[in-house]
């Protein structure tokens, strides 16, 4: 789950670092005249609108391509600030590229917006001579560029017939935001394949003050000299473009990061299912392993209440057992009472056989003092009886 919380911080980031770039988005260029398709001869004057309209300095760069897409007409113009408007004043001309067909206006401002239209053109067969041929020249510079940088100027020299200039030299100046010039001394090169167009790459000081730079050119060909000026603004809150490439490269790390920790992910989930499933079989022996504790349980607790009942019934088996002894102790007490009344008994009869053997002696004596013999027989008879009876008596006892 971390890296859904770390790729929500990480795009967040990145999307509050490339929203500054973004809000400057080019615009387009919108044409109000010529009308398309419309046909033109001569003069014509080409309006319209930039938008979203600029704050600052800008300018439109304009080019017009004949039907067989070369170069005719080139025009660098301001743009108005808050409202986005401009006009340019055109001609068209007399000479072997003006042809008759389609025509396409091309614009793109300093801000990179965009747009185009088309218009008709009517070549006049034969087409007019004419001596007094002028010399053209047109410059565009990008702009803005951040000190440090180097801003780019692009020159179109042709003669006012439509010919372009194949070979021409240059004398130009460089007027800062202070009003100081500087001849510039870098050299024009002419792009392969063209004629008429020159470029200069100028490297712009990285101590340059902030503002609007005008570079002013001066084209000769033969023994004319035409001059044309374009301007570009030097802006340090803009991205250099060694920050941007380092910003691209920081930002494609942080995706490769991100693609690196979602594919990670989506690697984890995979795995999820199969997770899941042992984690369910474990939980499906867990509660097989509870229902054999529970029969286990319920096993014993049948145990415990059959001791119980045992101990119950011990515990009566014991009470019984003592019922039985206090009887038997009673018994045995009765017993010795009754012993005891016999040896009483046996004691009366001996001292009854004691008193009897006196009178017996005293008899005796009775005897040999009378004559009657026959009772002192019947006296002896009765003694030996209580002795017998007295001896009996004792040894049941």
């Amino acid at each position: 789950m971390k890296a859904l919380p770390t790729i929500f911080a990480v795009t967040l980031a990145l999307l509050l670092t490339v929203a500054p770039l973004t809000a400057s988005a080019a615009g387009t260029v919108t044409f109000t005249s010529p009308t398309a398709g419309a046909p033109l001869s001569g003069s014509y004057t080409i309006t319209g609108t930039v938008s979203p309209a600029p704050t600052t300095p800008d300018n439109l760069f304009i080019q017009v391509l004949n039907p067989s897409g070369a170069l005719v007409n080139v025009y660098d113009t301001p743009v108005t600030i808050n409202t986005g408007a401009f006009s340019q004043a055109a001609t068209t001309g007399s000479g072997s590229q003006w042809t008759s067909g389609t025509y396409t206006i091309k614009a793109t401002d300093t801000y990179s917006a965009t747009g185009s239209t088309t218009f008709t053109f009517t070549a006049v067969s034969p087409p007019p001579t004419t001596s007094a041929v002028a010399l053209q020249v047109w410059a565009y510079a990008s702009t803005p560029v951040q000190p440090g940088d180097t801003v780019g100027v692009s020159a179109l020299v042709a003669w006012s017939n439509g010919t372009a200039v194949s070979s021409a030299t240059f004398a130009g100046w460089w007027i800062s935001p202070a009003g100081i010039a500087t001849a510039l001394t870098t050299s024009p090169v002419k792009p392969a394949g063209t004629t008429g167009v020159y470029w200069w790459n100028i490297p712009v000081s990285s101590t340059a003050s902030d503002g609007l730079n005008a570079i002013v050119l001066g084209a000769t060909a033969g023994k004319t000299t035409a001059w044309t000026q374009t301007a570009f603004t030097v802006d340090s809150s803009f991205a250099s473009s060694s920050a941007l490439a380092s910003l691209s490269s920081s930002v494609s790390s942080k995706f490769a990061a991100l693609t690196s920790m979602v594919n990670s992910s989506m690697s984890a989930l995979a795995g999820l299912p199969s997770a899941i499933s042992g984690i369910s079989a474990t939980v499906g022996a867990t509660s097989t392993s509870v229902g054999i504790i529970s029969t286990a349980v319920t096993n014993m607790q049948s145990a415990v209440s059959s001791i119980s009942t045992g101990v119950t019934s011990l515990q009566s088996t014991v009470g019984s057992i003592a019922s039985a002894v206090n009887g038997l102790t009673s018994s045995m007490t009765s017993l010795s009472s009754s012993v005891g009344q016999i040896l009483t008994a046996a004691n009366s009869a001996t001292t009854a056989a004691n008193n009897a053997a006196a009178a017996a002696n005293s008899a005796k004596t009775a005897i040999n003092n009378t004559s009657t013999y026959v009772l002192a027989v019947v006296v002896i008879v009765a003694i030996t009886l209580v002795l017998e009876l007295a001896i009996l008596v004792r040894k049941l006892s």
